[in-house]
C-alpha cells in the first residue's frame, strides 16, 4: 500500500506498508497532491466538477484524496514526467472508496501515446463490486492477467467505463510499485539467498494424547532425539532451510503457561532438544529454520489450529491463547536472525475469517516481543495451493478464500498487517487426485505448478509473496521424475513470487523410512552413519 508515512524521499522511494514487501524504487503518484512531477491535467472530459483533487472527506490517509464523478467515459489521468517501462515497474497501486453508493463501473488503464496498452475493469482487479463507503487497496500487475504488458507507458487512467452519471468515488495513495532489490526487508536478515529449497524435518511432532500431559513427551518414546548427523546429510545435498516442526502442547502444557513448560523433566528436555537441533543448523550449518508447530485433531490427524482438539478461536482455545504462545515463543529465538516462524500446520474445518485473525493476532504478538524475523501465514483448508482463491474449506457464513481472508483480515479492505512488513503465505500441495499426497498417484506431469500458480498469480497480483511449505512426489511412479523436473522448471521461472519450498519429508532413519505417500522419505538409508540415499533423495538431490 502506498501511504505518505512510508515516503523516503522527493524521488518518491517509500516503503510498503502491511499488505506487500518492501521495495526500494516505488514512486509516489499521489499523496494529499500529485507527486515527482506526474501531472494531473491529464484527465479529461471534464464536465465541471468532475474532479477534486484536494477532497478531505473521505480520505484513506493524510488530508486529501480525489472526489471523481465518472460520467461519459471521462477518466482522472497522470501524465509521466518522462516515458516509464515496466522493466522498473512491476504494478499500477491505488486506494479507491466507493462512497454512498459502490459498484462503479471503472477502468484502470495505463497508456502510451494516448493509446491504452494495459486495461482491466476495477471490479476484476478487486475481485467483486465496490463496496460503498470503504476503502478497497487496487493492484494492477503488469506482470499477470488482466493488465499483463511489457514496455512503456506514460500516463496513468482511472476512467469511467460509461456514458452515464455515475456516483461519485474518491482515490487515494497512488503509487507504481517497483521491481525487487536488494532492500527487499524478506532479505534484510542478509542470510537467506533469494530463494531458498530444503525439507521438513519430522518427528518432533505428535499427538497430544500420545504422552501424559501431566509429566510430557518422553525422549526417544514419543519423539526422536536427534542425531545431528541428519542435519549434516542434509547440508551436504546443497540444501538450505528446514521446516521443523513441533507440538505446541509439547511446548506449552497449558493455555498462557510457559515456554518450556517446566524447569526440568520431559517438557525441559522436550523443548532443550528442539532448540539444540534449530541452534545446530543455524549457527554450525548456517541454515535457516522455520520453526512451526503442528498439531493433531481427536483422532491423531492434522489438526491445524487446534489444542489439545480445540479449534483456536473457541471458546476453550481463544485468539489470545494463541497469541500468547506466539509471544512466549518468538521471545525464545528472536535473537536468532537465521530462524523465522510458521505461524501452524494446515488450518481446516475452520470459519477462513476466524483463522486470520488469529494469524494477525499472533503476527502482533510476535513483534511486540521484539522479533523482526519473517513470518509464513498459511492458509485454511489444509493450506492447499490450488484452494487458495477458492472458499470450499470455509466452514464460516459467507464462506471466504484465503485470497480474501489475506486481503480483509483487519475488515474489508484491510490487509494482514505486519509492522516489519516480512510476512509471506504459506501453502502445500501434492500431486494425487486428493492432493493431499495420501497416495503415490500422480494425476499429471504439470500437476505440482497448476496448483502453485493458483496462489502464485493471485500473491503477484496482489503484491505479497508464496512459500511452498510441503511437496511430495514418490519417485518409483513412472511419472515422477518428470513431475519433479516440471516443478523445479517453473520454481527457477518465479523467484519473484516464490521464495522457497521445503520437501515433505526426512528425519531420523529409523524413524522415518517409508518412500511412500504420506511421507515420500529422504532420511539417510544408514541408521548407523547417517548415509545413504532413498529413490526420492537420488530424484531430488540435484535440484538444491
Amino acid at each position: 500500500m502506498i501511504a505518505r508515512s512510508t515516503i523516503l524521499n522527493l524521488a518518491g522511494l517509500l516503503l510498503l506498508a502491511t499488505c506487500a514487501p518492501v521495495f526500494a524504487t516505488d514512486l509516489v503518484v499521489y499523496d494529499d497532491a500529485s507527486q515527482n512531477g506526474f501531472n494531473q491535467d491529464c484527465s479529461f472530459n471534464d464536465a465541471g466538477g468532475d474532479f477534486d483533487f484536494a477532497s478531505t472527506n473521505p480520505v484513506h490517509a493524510g488530508t486529501d484524496s480525489i472526489r471523481y464523478t465518472p460520467e461519459n467515459y471521462n477518466a482522472v489521468s497522470w501524465c509521466t514526467p518522462s516515458t516509464l517501462d515496466t522493466t522498473t515497474y512491476r504494478a499500477l497501486s491505488f486506494w479507491i472508496n466507493g462512497g454512498a453508493s459502490g459498484g462503479q463501473d471503472l477502468h484502470a488503464a495505463i497508456a502510451l501515446a494516448g493509446h491504452q496498452v494495459a486495461i482491466a475493469t476495477v471490479a476484476s482487479l478487486y475481485g467483486q463490486a465496490l463496496p460503498a463507503n470503504t476503502w478497497v487497496h487496487i493492484t494492477a500487475s503488469f506482470d499477470a492477467a488482466p493488465t499483463q504488458y511489457a514496455g512503456s507507458f506514460d500516463q496513468l487512467w482511472i476512467s469511467s467505463n460509461t456514458n452515464t452519471v455515475q456516483p461519485n468515488v474518491y482515490i487515494d495513495d497512488v503509487g507504481l510499485l517497483g521491481r525487487v532489490s536488494v532492500d527487499d526487508k524478506i532479505f534484510a536478515n542478509g542470510f537467506e539467498p533469494a530463494t531458498f529449497r530444503g525439507t521438513n524435518l519430522v518427528g518432533m511432532e505428535m499427538a497430544y494424547f500420545n504422552f501424559n500431559q501431566a509429566t510430557g513427551p518422553i525422549a526417544d518414546t514419543n519423539y526422536p532425539v536427534y542425531d545431528t548427523r541428519v542435519v549434516d546429510y542434509f547440508a551436504s545435498k546443497g540444501m538450505t532451510a528446514f521446516r521443523f516442526l513441533f507440538s505446541w502442547e509439547g511446548m506449552q502444557s497449558s493455555l498462557n503457561g510457559p515456554i518450556p513448560a517446566a524447569a526440568n523433566g520431559n517438557y525441559k528436555d522436550y523443548f532443550d532438544n528442539y532448540k539444540r537441533v534449530v541452534d545446530y543448523a543455524t549457527n554450525v550449518k548456517g541454515m535457516q529454520v522455520v520453526i512451526e508447530p503442528w498439531d493433531s485433531d481427536s483422532g491423531g490427524g492434522a489438526g491445524g489450529a487446534r489444542w489439545r482438539g480445540d479449534l483456536v478461536g473457541s471458546a476453550q482455545v481463544p485468539i489470545s491463547a494463541f497469541a500468547d504462545f506466539w509471544g512466549k515463543m518468538a521471545t525464545k529465538f528472536k535473537d536468532n536472525p537465521h530462524v523465522s516462524f510458521g505461524l501452524i500446520n494446515e488450518p481446516n474445518n475452520m470459519s477462513t475469517m476466524t483463522w486470520f485473525a488469529a494469524a494477525q493476532a499472533a503476527i502482533t504478538a510476535i513483534r511486540n516481543a521484539g522479533a523482526t524475523q519473517r513470518i509464513y501465514v498459511p492458509g485454511n483448508g489444509y493450506s492447499a495451493a490450488s484452494g487458495w482463491t477458492g472458499s470450499y474449506y470455509d466452514t464460516g457464513n459467507p464462506q471466504r478464500s484465503n485470497a480474501y481472508g489475506w486481503l480483509n483480515a483487519n475488515g474489508i479492505g484491510q490487509p494482514i498487517a505486519d509492522p516489519a512488513n516480512n510476512i509471506a503465505a504459506e501453502v502445500h500441495t501434492y500431486l494425487d487426485a486428493s492432493q493431499g499426497g495420501l497416495d503415490d498417484g500422480i494425476t499429471a506431469i504439470t500437476a505440482a505448478r497448476d496448483h502453485v500458480s493458483v496462489a502464485v498469480n493471485e500473491a503477484r497480483l496482489r503484491g505479497y509473496k508464496i512459500y511452498l511449505g510441503e511437496i511430495g512426489i514418490y519417485a518409483g511412479n513412472a511419472q515422477g521424475p518428470a513431475a519433479w523436473a516440471d516443478f523445479v522448471d517453473y520454481f527457477n521461472a518465479n523467484p519473484d513470487a516464490l521464495v522457497g519450498f521445503t520437501w515433505w519429508a526426512g528425519g531420523m532413519p529409523d524413524w522415518w523410512n517409508d518412500l511412500h505417500a504420506a511421507h515420500f522419505s529422504i532420511s539417510p538409508t544408514d541408521d548407523v552413519n547417517y548415509t545413504g540415499d532413498t529413490i526420492n533423495m537420488q530424484m531430488i538431490q540435484n535440484d538444491f
